[in-house]
């Protein structure tokens, strides 16, 4: 059994019905967060990190605003590019060691 992932218009092969939500799920989540990521990556050369769902820049002090900045442009854009029913946020945070900001 096919699907056509509405979002990244990918096909995916399918062992069951049970496994049209998760795919679905996981594929447009992969496909948003890496366009994200792209988009971000043409105004900045370099991520730090990247785990999973999240990403890792390392700033001089001083360019909080900047980042957010940079960060929160990418996702509004990508929101008009997707043009989803609902729209896609995220959540910033600064810190000089890893654990305080996960």
């Amino acid at each position: 059994m096919w699907l056509q992932n509405p979002i990244n218009k990918f096909w995916y092969s399918l062992r069951g019905l049970k496994d049209i939500g998760s795919t679905l799920v996981q594929g447009s989540a992969s496909y948003v967060f890496d366009m994200w990521v792209k988009l971000i990556l043409e105004k900045r050369r370099q991520l730090t990190s990247q785990f999973h769902d999240e990403i890792v820049l390392e700033i001089k002090e001083g360019f909080e605003d900047k980042a957010k900045e940079l960060v929160t442009s990418s996702i509004n854009k990508l929101n008009e590019i997707l043009g989803l029913n609902r729209e896609l946020g995220i959540s910033v945070q600064f810190g000089k060691r890893y654990s305080e900001i996960h």
